[in-house]
């Protein structure tokens, strides 16, 4: 890692012999940050503050990192590369505050994943055995990799809050989270699912297939992940799909046909995971499209979880 700043410090001393406040107002520059050493280097147990630096945790074992509380930083951010676990973040730009024991990243730009972000982001740990990290992503122009059957790019919005235990996992039953996404030109690929859905259903193609475009609103609450039901055309099929999904990976989807070849309406339940799925025909469930009111549901929720972790650091730090 390497690193430049400019500005101004005060209360140097006095930080150094007497633990006070050491404030700061600096533009800083770098080529190479890497984040795994920063955070290694706060991450020693709170008995342990002499343990040699060759002792301290590997980067592939993220531990909770603990703040100092005498640090009022305000920092400028100006970074060619910056390394965390082992995603790579290039051109990261934008304004850091770091304020009693919490780090406030505040509409920083960056690319990674070869795609342009927006982050607002709030982390803070009073001890290594648990802490809060809110976030606001805004990401554009991105690939889909967590969906095993696409490929695509996406545009993708999320906010959430969750608490942290000792190695940096979120404590599931603590998430909030909204998302939107939204995707154009998707192509939907040969997999386990779109056989058997291709097959069920006649498609004309059977092993690639483009969806015009894609609009999905979800909200993770209580441990579940909401789908709110969106549309899509695909092949001959006009569709709208919707269900809920446990973080344990299980699930149950329904697709309503809205309109088909097929001389009557249908609906297809998906249900099981990844490994172990159970498709069935049944009833349509959905008799139109996502209402506007959901939409604004999950708009409300996504907007309002980012004013939360933007007041949550000014209530911290003590700023109206």
């Amino acid at each position: 890692s390497d690193m430049v700043a400019t500005g101004e410090v005060m209360g140097l001393y006095r930080a150094m012999t007497k633990n006070e406040t050491l404030k700061a107002r600096l533009a800083i520059s770098s080529e190479m940050i890497d984040c795994n050493q920063l955070i290694n280097s706060f991450s020693l147990s709170e008995d342990s503050v002499s343990v040699a630096v060759t002792d301290t945790v590997s980067p592939t074992e993220m531990k909770l990192f603990v703040l100092p509380g005498n640090l009022d930083f305000e920092l400028q951010t100006d970074l060619k590369k910056v390394v965390f676990e082992k995603v790579e973040f290039e051109d990261v730009c934008g304004k850091v505050d770091l304020k009693n024991r919490t780090l406030y990243l505040r509409n920083l730009e960056m690319r990674a994943l070869d795609a342009d972000m927006k982050a607002v982001m709030v982390y803070r740990a009073d001890s290594v055995r648990g802490g809060y990290t809110g976030f606001d992503f805004k990401i554009r122009d991105t690939i889909v990799p967590m969906l095993r059957s696409f490929e695509g790019r996406v545009q993708f919005d999320v906010a959430a809050e969750a608490r942290l235990d000792s190695n940096m996992n979120i404590r599931i039953p603590t998430l909030r989270s909204a998302m939107y996404i939204k995707g154009d030109s998707l192509v939907l690929m040969d997999g386990e699912t779109f056989a058997e859905i291709s097959k069920m259903l006649m498609f004309k193609n059977k092993k690639k297939n483009v969806f015009d475009s894609i609009s999905v609103n979800v909200v993770v609450n209580d441990g579940s992940v909401l789908v709110y039901p969106f549309q899509v055309s695909i092949d001959r099929y006009k569709a709208a799909i919707g269900g809920e999904q446990g973080l344990d990976m299980n699930f149950k989807y329904h697709i309503s046909i809205l309109k088909s070849p097929l001389p009557f309406k249908a609906g297809v339940n998906i249900s099981g995971n990844l490994d172990k799925m159970k498709i069935r025909v049944g009833k349509a469930k959905y008799k139109d499209d996502v209402t506007p009111a959901a939409i604004h549901k999950v708009d409300s929720t996504r907007m309002d979880l980012g004013r939360r972790i933007v007041e949550r650091f000014h209530r911290i730090v003590g700023v109206r």
